[in-house]
């Protein structure tokens, strides 16, 4: 997900369900130019998917 006001920022969260609750992933990309959104949501998901097999089902 990319929060309101933060297109073209850099920054996108993905949300895991982890036992009754949730952990939510969130890269922020900062430099000279910022990265497009469609890139930064894709390293937050492959985080994502290394934190998720560790957490409580």
């Amino acid at each position: 997900m990319i929060s309101a006001g933060s297109v073209g920022q850099g920054i996108c969260s993905q949300v895991i369900e982890a036992g009754s609750g949730s952990v939510s992933v969130q890269v922020t990309y900062s430099a000279d130019k910022i990265q497009s959104d469609d890139a930064t949501c894709a390293k937050a998901m492959e985080i994502a998917q290394v934190v998720e097999p560790e957490l409580p089902k």
